[in-house]
């Protein structure tokens, strides 16, 4: 007697697809992106990059001691 549990992912599909072939610039970046310089450097890229939601906002001026300060809101 022979028993056959199937829980339904017990086998993938056959496919012939091609396996893409890994350059040294792949190999390089896909090491790169595991560092903190890449989470660093991509985090100042992304904060140049952002749309600035207060543009033509008018900081307020203050005489503090005859010396000019501004303070943003």
């Amino acid at each position: 007697m022979a028993l056959f549990v199937f829980e339904g992912n017990d086998f993938q599909p056959f496919t012939n697809s091609p396996v893409e072939k890994m350059t040294v610039l792949k190999i390089y970046h896909a090491f790169f992106k595991q560092t903190s310089l890449w989470r660093y450097t991509r985090w100042l890229y992304l904060r140049a990059q952002k749309k600035d939601g207060n543009t033509g906002h008018i900081p307020r001026v203050r005489q503090i001691d005859k010396v000019t300060v501004a303070f943003e809101e």
